[in-house]
This record gives structure tokens, C-alpha cells and sequence, in this order.
């Protein structure tokens, strides 16, 4: 099996994605862990240098170019949503779970590390501004494309048991 986490920025999906990984004995995949492997840079450099299209078609490339793939995580940028093909793709090759986490407790999070690459950012708003517009862009992308919708709400271990069960119950 193959499950694929979609989530905004900070809802959890790297440090779920390893904890479930390592529960399952699966393979763990970080798709913007992969672009800036390719890129060699930070993935916030590569958003910075690159037209949002751009950032989209390598995002899209980097998510079509896992072939192959079985007994894996894999945990995508929060932009993801924005790429239909994209995400038709890993709908057919995996379970898509959404960890849908509220805006206040993501907002918290990105505090904590502002400098993580967010795409779509408006230089006319203020950086809350900009969250909370890209926050309610996505959500119902991430509803649309979500096998499964799982609530963040423990620690990633407790949540990652969690997470399991469900799955074994959504065959």
C-alpha cells in the first residue's frame, strides 16, 4: 500500500509521515525534501527564484516521477492541492489522507519556523493575512482529493496508531 499525506503547512504531515513510516515498516517520501535534493537549495530559495507556475509544474513533475512505489509514505508540499493531475495521480496510485489541523494551531507552528517554503505568498498582505487566504484556498482542494479526512489532535505517535486503524478499516 501506498498513503500519500496532503495538509496545509505545519498540520504535521513530515513528522506523521515518519512516524507511521516506521510503524508500518514502510519507506518514507518527502516531496519537498525531493525538490531540494534536485534543486540543491532550500525549498524556500526555490519558491523565491521561481514564478508560482513554475514552483507548480516542478512540484506536479517531482510528484509524477514517483513510479513504481509500494510500502511507502509520502508526505507532499501543502501546494500540492493545486495540481489536479498531480493529485489524480497519487488518488490512483495511493490513499490519500488529509491531517486536517485548524489555522490557529498551523499559524503556531509556522511561527515557530516562518522561513519553510510557502507558495502563493501576496507581498500586499501581512504574513497572517497571507496564511489565513491560502488556508481557505486549499481547504476545500484538500476535501476534494482526501480518501480519508483524520483529525490532528495528539502527538504524532498517538496519531500515527490512530491513523492505522483507520486505515486498516478503509480497505
Amino acid at each position: 500500500m501506498i498513503i500519500t499525506l496532503i495538509g496545509f503547512p505545519a498540520s504535521g504531515k513530515t513528522k506523521l509521515g515518519k512516524a507511521l513510516a516506521e510503524k508500518l515498516d514502510y519507506k518514507f517520501l518527502d516531496t519537498d525534501e525531493l525538490i531540494e535534493k534536485n534543486c540543491k537549495e532550500p525549498l524556500q530559495h526555490t519558491v523565491n527564484r521561481m514564478t508560482r507556475k513554475e514552483f507548480q509544474e516542478l512540484e506536479e513533475n517531482t510528484i509524477l516521477s514517483i513510479k513504481n512505489a509500494e510500502k511507502i509514505v509520502i508526505s507532499t508540499g501543502g501546494s500540492a492541492v493545486y495540481s489536479k493531475k498531480a493529485m489524480e495521480y497519487l488518488r490512483e496510485i495511493s490513499k490519500v489522507v488529509y491531517l486536517k489541523r485548524s489555522f490557529g494551531d498551523c499559524y503556531k507552528k509556522i511561527m515557530k519556523k516562518p522561513d519553510r517554503g510557502l507558495v502563493g505568498m501576496d507581498p500586499n498582505l501581512s504574513f497572517k493575512e497571507n496564511l489565513k487566504r491560502l488556508y481557505e484556498e486549499r481547504y476545500p482542494l484538500y476535501m476534494q482529493y482526501a480518501h480519508i479526512i483524520f483529525q490532528r489532535k495528539e502527538k504524532s505517535d498517538i496519531d500515527a496508531d490512530k491513523l492505522i486503524n483507520i486505515l486498516k478499516t478503509d480497505k
